[in-house]
């Protein structure tokens, strides 16, 4: 029998004002993926999340392998560069609409921070954000690391 993994890890950001935002990420094995989710703080002082109402972004082996090369610092965010040496975050089109994340390390802080902008049809652009301390930073590369290793795993062990 192979090694246990975890199938998920979230983070949640409750703010007094209600404005606060939580991820979910989630091993998907069968689709080779890893499904990033957000969602919003409900606006009733309760400091819960309205997931009926979240954003998803289907992240594949080469994207993790961008968070991961910026949990472990070797770049300062997600994607290509732009003409003055800006990383773009990860785009994503699909015929639903489009998705845009940007996962950056803010060495000031010495944390990270990460941003999802989704525009479904016609709709509105949703925006989700939050920021990343070092301690879950840790926990999450652990995570994910582990997740490339389970997307490669051998099925027959």
């Amino acid at each position: 029998m192979g090694k246990k993994y975890a199938k998920s890890f979230q983070l949640y950001k409750p703010r007094k004002d209600n404005s606060g935002t939580a991820s979910s990420w989630n091993l998907n094995v069968d689709k080779d993926s890893v499904f990033l989710e957000f969602s919003h703080q409900k606006p009733d002082n309760s400091g819960e999340f309205n997931w009926d109402k979240k954003c998803i972004m289907k992240l594949g082996i080469a994207d993790i392998g961008e968070i991961i090369a910026v949990l472990n610092k070797n770049q300062g965010g997600v994607g290509q560069k732009d003409n003055s040496g800006k990383r773009k975050g990860l785009y994503h089109k699909n015929q639903k609409g489009n998705t845009i994340l940007t996962f950056t390390y803010i060495s000031d802080n010495g944390i990270f921070g990460i941003r999802l902008s989704q525009k479904i049809g016609d709709g509105p652009v949703q925006k989700f954000q939050h920021m990343i301390t070092i301690g879950e930073a840790e926990i999450l590369k652990i995570f994910l690391s582990r997740c490339v290793e389970r997307l490669y795993e051998d099925p027959e062990n």
